[in-house]
């Protein structure tokens, strides 16, 4: 139960500072929003109007340091961004699954935030697996 109130708080300030024309919009994958047994978080979104632009990786890491900051007692915290398109958007995804792992992931995934206990990984995806970006820091 807490987890869906804190991605409430963190999806209505996202929507309400990204409700222009052509911002950024993030969609929850609602599948992939859960706590596991060691008690790590999962979260996937949607990127409606994404642009490969450093305001768009900017903004893709505040909704991950806001989800940091709200589970404070939490080890581990994995966030994967796809941008919208075609086959990735919700409509499809509520098909079937499967469309993560067989196209998105390979096409659509952005960008891939990881918090392991004391630090931050940043996975951006290039066309033979992926490219680690180095930390992130939220503050």
């Amino acid at each position: 139960m807490r987890i869906y109130l804190e991605y409430l708080i963190i999806l209505g300030t996202v929507f309400i500072s990204c409700s222009q024309k052509g911002k950024l919009e993030f969609i929850p994958i609602k599948k992939h929003f859960y706590v596991d047994t060691l008690n790590s978080i999962h979260q996937s979104y949607i990127v409606k109007n994404f642009t490969n632009n450093l305001i768009s990786y900017k903004t893709m890491d505040s909704v991950f340091c806001e989800t940091k900051k709200a589970n404070i007692n939490t080890n581990r915290i994995f966030i994967t961004f796809y941008k919208e398109s075609k086959y990735t958007n919700l409509s499809e995804i509520e098909k079937s699954d499967d469309v993560l792992y067989d196209y998105s992931t390979d096409n659509d995934r952005i960008y891939v935030l990881q918090y392991y206990g004391d630090h931050i990984v940043t996975i951006k995806p290039k066309n033979n697996g992926s490219d680690i970006l180095g930390s992130l820091e939220c503050k």
